[in-house]
């Protein structure tokens, strides 16, 4: 997995409940922009994998309620992190950046809107159709 996720929501539709229900129940709320995901300890190898990254959100300036991104800090290879960014990108006009893979999104209003507002960004993302597709992206760019 790469060292850093982006996750950025192109309209007003995400809330801090949303994202919080998606991450559901790995997520510890450490203050009120970071949270700890932790997916639990794995022995691989005699060696102890530790399933744990950073979440922040950033909230709109008019609402302490609306997200406007996520980033998620070394991120875990745990399949539930696979499926609630799915889940995120999937239901809402959310797309997801990382350094090792093309920019995506499984929802076509996020194509619309990034059409309209940022074309190159728009055509630089991927429309991907299911959560296989996305998996097999995120990770064949590693």
């Amino acid at each position: 997995m790469g060292i850093e996720y982006s996750i950025i929501a192109m309209d007003d539709s995400v809330t801090q409940d949303i994202v919080l229900n998606a991450f559901s129940p790995y997520c510890t709320k450490k203050d009120d922009e970071e949270y700890l995901l932790d997916y639990g300890d794995e022995v691989y190898e005699d060696m102890i994998i530790c399933n744990h990254c950073t979440l922040y959100l950033s909230f709109k300036e008019s609402s302490k309620d609306i997200i406007e991104s996520i980033e998620i800090i070394k991120p875990s290879d745990h399949p539930a992190l696979e499926k609630a960014i799915f889940l995120l990108i999937h239901e809402h006009p959310m797309f997801i950046a990382g350094p090792d893979f093309p920019l995506m999104t499984a929802n076509k209003k996020c194509m619309d809107l990034l059409k309209v507002k940022d074309i190159e960004t728009y055509e630089d993302t991927e429309l991907v159709s299911s959560f296989d597709e996305f998996s097999n992206l995120l990770t064949s760019y590693e």
